[in-house]
């Protein structure tokens, strides 16, 4: 249970008051690979002050290799709190062309939703105005696709890397 109250939070045991997240996971091993649940309930999602707009949300990922490949896939489902649902997931492949050095990387994602500007892209960038105009026709819409391919080059292992690559995304205005 997490507070989503912008009150002092020194005491974590503090009184939670009305604004109040609930948060629930699980991993499972599942065949060669390992299937993770999450759970998240806003009680009060689209309450006047309450600025943390989804109502619930829920995601099934599971991790494995294939051919010598990670593969990492996630799908997730929730409600906003105007009551419009969304929905998404992600296709993650990687491989190392170097043990644990160098690192190739692809990634496919779609999002959903049933609002017409439900979705903007995860990029700042993308959704900039730059000399009035964005790097998008539109900064928002009801359907995202990104696709991404890099490189991570791993410096300290898992506590720093370089990592380079380009992603094309494209978002659809229901509108249009």
């Amino acid at each position: 249970v997490y507070n989503a109250d912008e009150q002092d939070h020194r005491d974590a045991l503090a009184d939670l008051g009305d604004d109040q997240l609930f948060y629930a996971s699980s991993t499972f091993g599942l065949e060669s690979g390992e299937l993770i649940l999450d759970f998240i309930y806003n009680s009060d999602a689209g309450e006047a002050g309450n600025d943390y707009g989804n109502k619930w949300a829920s995601s099934v990922a599971y991790r494995t290799e294939v051919a010598n490949w990670d593969l990492a896939l996630n799908a997730i489902v929730g409600e906003d709190a105007d009551n419009e649902t969304f929905y998404g997931f992600v296709v993650q492949p990687s491989k190392f062309l170097i043990e644990d050095k160098l690192e190739v990387v692809g990634r496919y994602y779609f999002q959903g939703s049933e609002s017409d500007n439900g979705i903007k892209p995860n990029s700042r960038y993308s959704r900039q105005k730059v000399r009035g105009t964005a790097p998008l026709s539109v900064t928002s819409g009801d359907k995202h696709h990104s696709v991404y391919a890099g490189l991570n080059y791993y410096l300290c292992g898992d506590n720093a890397k370089i990592m380079t690559g380009v992603e094309y995304e494209t978002i659809e205005d229901a509108n249009n």
